[in-house]
């Protein structure tokens, strides 16, 4: 199945996101973001339940954005695969 126009232009929109100075600073300060949280959960003598879900969340979604290129990426490219079959 060909991707049509709209998930072409979807597509390129996200690659040119994933080229800019702001994107790359997002993803440095993502980083940032998961290596304290991780730093918090393991160095913490006292975590409660609820601060360590809390904080597993933060993971989540941290590893969401840290992923997203690479998963858009594969996405796209499974798309374009499937085109030439």
């Amino acid at each position: 199945m060909a991707l049509s126009k709209e998930d072409t232009k979807y597509f390129e929109n996200l690659f040119d996101m994933f080229a800019t100075p702001g994107w790359k600073k997002l993803m440095e300060e993502m980083q940032d973001r998961k290596s304290a949280t991780v730093d918090h959960i393991t160095k913490a003598q006292f975590i409660t339940n609820e601060d360590y879900n809390f904080n597993k969340g933060i993971l989540h979604q941290t590893e969401m954005f840290l992923n997203l290129e690479n998963m858009v990426t594969t996405t796209y490219e499974a798309a374009k695969d499937s085109e030439e079959d």
